[in-house]
């Protein structure tokens, strides 16, 4: 089939297909929530916080929801709002990459060690450790082209990155002293109020979350991962309850990830649909606990 044939195609049946949710009240979505949270994703009056995600996705248009999605444009968001002392919390660029430039990286200039990410998407992240053009060139550029041809699936209903240009960020590879991947810590905030937070141990072998509340106190729950350590490893919780408080303000909900390692503090994303609203929370009560706490906070 010829490309520019099937291309079109493509749009008529995405069109087709988002022209369809609409009308009937969106049913894959229904369909999909239902069978990864096991209740039914009620629209009109969203309870639970996986509801509330939901709603967003498809009725939420703040302007800052993209901005601060684009993996790139959000280094430049938090620079002209905070200032330039900000830098010590932003992970530096190394590259960015668009479709015309993949064969006009200077690779002389990386160094050995990189993260390669898509700054319009979740996933697709390429760890580079030990970097030797001769070898990893072919590689590279096709990961590349990989995350350049790549969107958030259109049924996912993900506004905030639909609207976000598609481009390859290289990042340094944050290591800690035993030259792992440091761990991930997670927090849950409402209208500039940060009221849980979780820590990912093992992303890459037996991974576990474990789920804290801003004062540090341990909750048995789970998202997604089953939690097996109570205890957090935070000498400075109240300054980083403090850094996420200021960086949610402005957002109804939206959750503050950031890397720690060797004493540095690092921003990594911003979410704002986690898990899509499909992560299945447990207790249910507590998932019905977070819908709380976004209507108290707005």
């Amino acid at each position: 089939m010829n490309f520019q044939i099937f291309f079109k195609s493509y749009l008529i049946r995405t069109m087709f297909f988002d022209i369809c949710q609409r009308i009937f009240n969106y049913p894959y979505e229904k369909k999909i929530f239902f069978k990864e949270n096991g209740y039914d994703l009620d629209l009109s009056a969203p309870r639970t916080i996986n509801q509330i995600i939901v709603k967003k996705k498809l009725f939420d248009r703040n302007k800052l929801i993209p901005i601060t999605a684009d993996k790139i444009e959000v280094k430049n968001y938090l620079l002209n709002k905070y200032g330039k002392s900000f830098e010590k919390y932003i992970i530096p660029t190394i590259a960015e990459i668009n479709s015309t430039s993949v064969k006009k990286i200077p690779y002389h200039k990386l160094p050995s060690s990189f993260i390669v990410k898509g700054a319009h998407l979740c996933g697709l992240n390429l760890i580079i450790r030990d970097f030797k053009a001769n070898e990893h060139q072919e590689l590279f550029e096709n990961h590349c082209y990989k995350i350049l041809n790549s969107k958030i699936p259109n049924y996912k209903n993900e506004w905030g990155y639909s609207k976000i240009k598609p481009r390859v960020l290289i990042e340094p590879l944050l290591l800690d002293k035993n030259k792992s991947i440091p761990k991930d810590y997670k927090f849950y905030c409402f209208n500039g109020v940060c009221e849980y937070f979780y820590i990912d141990f093992e992303r890459f072998g037996n991974h576990s979350r474990s789920i804290f509340d801003r004062e540090g106190n341990y909750l048995s729950a789970e998202i997604l991962y089953p939690s097996i350590q109570q205890k957090h490893d935070l000498d400075n919780l109240k300054d980083l309850i403090a850094l996420v408080d200021s960086l949610s303000k402005g957002f109804d909900f939206i959750r503050i990830d950031l890397y720690l390692f060797d004493g540095n503090v690092f921003i990594g994303e911003f979410t704002h649909y986690p898990g899509s609203g499909h992560v299945k929370i447990e207790p249910y009560e507590f998932d019905k606990k977070l819908g709380d706490l976004y209507y108290i906070h707005n």
